[in-house]
Parts: structure tokens; C-alpha cells; sequence
């Protein structure tokens, strides 16, 4: 998302404006994101096709720990 630390709700911020901004949600069905049709997300979420419900889960492995 451009910057080297970022809280969980904003990450998730930043990816659903990426996602509107390039039109990647389904025609049909808005709640599914086709992430196939740009390498990044693609990238980033490991699959064509994603379930809203499933960007938090998917997103997770991006992030730290908590703090030790």
C-alpha cells in the first residue's frame, strides 16, 4: 500500500480502494473480487477469485506478529 507500516484496518482500507479503483469486483456477484486480471492482487491474495470475507484472512500472513 506504499508505506512500511500500517495497522490492519488501514491495510484493508487501502486494498478495497485499489480494488474499486480498478473496477476488480464481479459484474454479477459484488462481493467477489477477481483478482486474476491484475498481477498485484493476484500477488497478494494467491488466487483468481476471492470472497470479501475472505481479504482479513488472506491479508493476514502480510503482517507481524505481536510484539515480543
Amino acid at each position: 500500500v506504499g508505506v512500511p507500516a500500517i495497522s490492519r484496518p488501514q491495510a484493508v482500507k487501502k486494498v478495497w480502494e485499489v480494488i474499486k479503483a480498478k473496477d476488480l469486483q464481479d459484474s454479477k456477484d459484488r462481493r467477489v473480487i477477481v483478482a486474476g486480471g491484475d498481477a498485484d492482487m493476484r500477488e497478494l491474495f494467491g488466487k483468481d477469485r476471492v470472497n470479501m470475507l475472505e481479504v482479513g484472512k488472506l491479508l493476514k500472513p502480510h503482517f507481524l506478529g505481536p510484539a515480543e
